[in-house]
Parts: C-alpha cells; structure tokens; sequence
C-alpha cells in the first residue's frame, strides 16, 4: 500500500506549509485588532497534525494491533506538543504587544519580571514542549514501524523527500531555537 508513504509526504509538506505560513501573517485581525492572523491561524496545527500523526501511526502497524502502552505513549506526546502550542500561542501574542507598545513608545516594560516571564513562556518552555512532543511522537512512529513493520510497499521518491523536509524543518527551527 503506498497510502503510507504519500500520507508521509503530505505530512512533511504541510508541516512545511504551516511553518512557512504563519511567517507572513502578523497582521492584525480585524475581528480583535490585539491578536494578528499568525495568531488566529495558530490554532489550527493540532486539528490537522494529530490526525495526521495517529493515521500514520495507525497505518504503519499494519494488520498488527497497536499495544496499549505505545498508545498512551502517543496521547501524552500529543498532550505535551499541543499543551506546549497552546502556552506558546498566548505568551507569543503577549510578546508580540509588548514589543509593539515599545517600539510605539507608548509603554516599555521590557525590562520588567513581566517581560521575562512571557518571554520565557513564548521562547524556552513552550519551545521545549513543543519539540519534545513532536519529536517523541516521530521517535514513536519510528519505533512503532521497527517493532512492528507493516510489510506496505514504499513509494521510495515519496518517503525520501518527506524525509528531507521534515528533516530540514526540525534541523532549521532547533537552530532558530538557540539563538
């Protein structure tokens, strides 16, 4: 079934897309001028990665049944990337006023405990939840397969080339995470 390796692909080029996307869109939305697009549009990736995530998962087992512990192994990742996505969509809009306030002049509390507190939240731990959660769940879809191979026929170019943008993706954001 070559279903695994396109899913595999379409994961990689919308992890892609929402990573490229969400770059060009701090505008603010006019619904509620203090959050912008970016925002807004955050709160899509676990609607779309998730299932993404436990069909891959599903699918690589192939006819074998999943084992419970790989299962709750999955749901406590999935927990920890979107509780990580969630503090980092509301401490990064935070962040965002700030920065706006100050540069405006209106009020710089840059050099506050509440300014190092958000950013904290926006760029360490939310950042490291984030990470963890995706990573441990590709560790687990990994180990998942290896355990137990669903003997599926692999669409080489497919698999290969998601392989190098889901690779590239987490190489290019851990390296804008150490700055």
């Amino acid at each position: 079934m070559k279903r695994l390796s396109l899913l595999t692909l379409i994961f990689a080029v919308l992890t892609l897309a929402f990573i490229l996307i969400v770059i060009f869109l701090r505008i603010a939305f006019p619904l509620y001028p203090l959050v912008s697009y970016q925002d807004v549009f955050g709160v899509l990736p676990p609607l779309v990665f998730i299932p993404i995530y436990w069909l891959l998962f599903k699918y690589a087992a192939g006819t074998e049944e999943t084992s419970l512990g790989q299962e709750i192994a999955f749901m406590v990742l999935a927990a920890v990337w979107v509780e990580g996505l969630g503090i980092h969509l509301s401490s990064n809009s935070i962040d965002n006023l700030i920065e706006a306030l100050a540069r405006n002049q209106v009020i710089n509390i840059k050099a506050t405990d509440i300014y190092h507190l958000t950013y904290f939240f926006d760029e360490r731990l939310s950042h490291y939840m984030m990470h963890i959660g995706m990573l441990g769940l590709t560790a687990l879809l990994v180990y998942h397969e290896w355990r137990n191979p669903a003997g599926l026929a692999t669409t080489w170019w497919a698999a290969i080339l998601a392989g190098i943008i889901y690779g590239f993706l987490i190489s290019a954001s851990s390296l804008k995470d150490r700055r």
